[in-house]
């Protein structure tokens, strides 16, 4: 482990529609992910889709063990403070509002339309399959968008981002715990 320098993580309502190491590649070449440019303790986020209200989206970000600890701590400490916190993303608004000292940390904004899908209802979904080609990261919103998402298309997505033989979508397994259906999530 003690090799291990980066870490990306991703929410379990996400996943990756195409090659990892391309991704990673690619979000070096353009904010430094890897290759340490920022000179303070960073984590990098995407930008969220509702920018006035989430400005950052905490569903996948990239850190490096060992610098990025000021800025976990302070998220974390928030946490602590604020238990009854709706969720992990109205607690980093208000560390992105706290100003700290200059050297802390730094949130550094990544620009998601290149590199992460949002799908939002069954029209957006079927747009991207229609396409045959899928952003780096998927995150499909388990909480609230996907309610809006039918099982069927849901199923066809997942079997064609994860490329799973006949066989494999006969089983009607894959995707069930990623995105429970309509009538599951709204308690029916």
């Amino acid at each position: 482990l003690d090799d291990i320098e980066f870490i990306y993580y991703m929410d379990i309502d996400s996943m990756f529609g195409s090659s990892f190491a391309e991704l990673a590649r690619d979000l070096d070449e353009k904010y430094g992910t890897e290759s340490g440019t920022q000179p303070l303790p960073t984590i990098y986020m995407f930008r969220g889709t509702q920018t006035s209200k989430f400005p950052l989206n905490s569903g996948f970000i990239v850190m490096n063990r060992f610098t990025s600890k000021p800025c976990l701590d302070k998220w974390r400490e928030e946490m602590d403070q604020h238990p009854d916190a709706y969720f992990d993303q109205s607690i980093l608004n208000k560390v992105l509002n706290i100003k700290y000292d200059d050297r802390a940390c730094y949130m550094f904004p990544m620009n998601h339309a290149k590199y992460v899908t949002y799908p939002e209802s069954d029209r957006k979904l079927r747009a991207y399959l229609n396409l045959g080609k899928f952003s780096p990261m998927i995150h499909i919103f388990n909480s609230c968008y996907a309610s809006q998402i039918s099982e069927e298309i849901t199923e066809e997505f997942v079997a064609n981002v994860l490329q799973l033989t006949e066989e494999e979508k006969a089983q009607h397994k894959y995707g069930k715990e990623i995105i429970r259906p309509k009538a599951e999530r709204r308690g029916h």
